[in-house]
């Protein structure tokens, strides 16, 4: 519910952790990291200092997924070729991360919102099943999502989605424990 208390540091955290513990245990995982903060996208940059980079982006995702080119089956295995030749490896384990924009300036203008998805009459959850579904073409054990902060048009609907677990990171401050508790209740 507030910027700055190191949500990415956790997810990057976490992702390492799971990652070790693969290699202790000498399991093979696939782990696909979204950077969904298109406020601040830090993992976005972070991935730009390694310059090895998807050529697509959750931006370019939203858009492909509200309006494909062609059979949705056929989009989504074309953008999971994409993201798939620039894996990283660490041990037995392959991840992938999926940046929040390619360039800067796509943040200023994006065609389609996690909001157009999310308000699908037909299914409510639309915005989980695109990512579930795009883990799913990259045979993702895992999908790790850096979410932007507050009750957004982007983390809603993945914070109160009952199938997905989440991890919360908050601090004591009274705007964080209020609006985590209005997430739990």
């Amino acid at each position: 519910f507030k910027g700055g208390v190191a949500r990415t540091l956790h997810l990057s955290a976490y992702l390492f952790a799971l990652l070790e513990r693969a290699k202790a245990l000498n399991t093979r995982i696939r782990v696909l990291v979204i950077d969904a903060d298109l406020e601040a996208p830090g993992l976005t940059y972070w991935n730009r200092l390694e310059r090895q980079q998807a050529r697509v982006s959750f931006t370019d995702f939203l858009e492909i997924w509200h309006y494909p080119p062609s059979e949705p089956e056929k989009t989504l295995s074309w953008f999971a070729d994409q993201v798939r030749k620039v894996p990283k490896s660490h041990g037995n384990a392959l991840w992938y991360v999926l940046p929040a924009c390619l360039d800067d300036r796509e943040l200023l203008d994006i065609p389609v919102l996690p909001e157009h998805l999310a308000r699908n009459a037909r299914d409510p959850w639309e915005y989980g099943n695109a990512i579930h579904r795009l883990g799913m073409a990259l045979d993702a054990d895992y999908v790790l999502v850096d979410l932007r902060s507050g009750l957004s048009e982007i983390s809603a609907p993945l914070l109160f989605d009952p199938r997905i677990q989440r991890i919360v990171v908050t601090t004591i401050a009274e705007q964080s424990v209020s609006g985590v508790r209005l997430v739990l209740e």
